[in-house]
């Protein structure tokens, strides 16, 4: 218990860019949360086991990262911007399985059709937090401070 009363949680003296993606990490990871929660209260076969292992990795990125950019750390830097792109990078694998399935050939699934759905995704309100959270990181003024105080 020790260790995590010397955690900080949320960093004020970080630049508002920084300050505001640490929140949004949070606020990702507490809705994957639901959503694994509700994946483990359906009965799914051997794919919901690997949703479930996706689903409790993105979690473990997304803290983790917010902590670790609350902590300054350049480590924490990196988790955090796996976490950002890694829904992009599910929804592209996911759909380049579906474009190498026999049946996406034959109703007229392309390569555009995943890249449309790598980018968009089912939801627009999570598309734009998404696209929010890798602006905020990738921002000058983040990337600055990151390379400036960062250890």
């Amino acid at each position: 218990m020790s260790r995590l009363q010397g955690r900080r949680w949320f960093n004020p003296s970080l630049p508002q860019t920084l300050q505001i993606a640490v929140f949004l990490l949070y606020f990702n990871a507490f809705f994957a949360a639901l959503d694994l929660l509700t994946i483990v209260l359906e009965r799914w076969g051997p794919v919901g086991i690997v949703i479930k292992l996706v689903i409790a990795a993105t979690i473990y990125l997304e803290i983790a990262g917010g902590l670790g950019v609350s902590e300054e750390r350049k480590r924490g830097y990196r988790l955090a911007l796996m976490a950002a792109f890694a829904p992009f990078a599910i929804r592209f694998l996911l759909g380049m399985r579906q474009l190498l399935d026999s049946t996406a050939q034959l109703i007229g699934y392309d390569l555009g059709d995943v890249i449309k759905d790598t980018l968009v995704g089912a939801n627009v309100i999570q598309l734009i937090f998404e696209v929010a959270l890798v602006a905020l990181l990738l921002h000058p003024q983040s990337r600055d401070h990151e390379r400036m105080w960062f250890q």
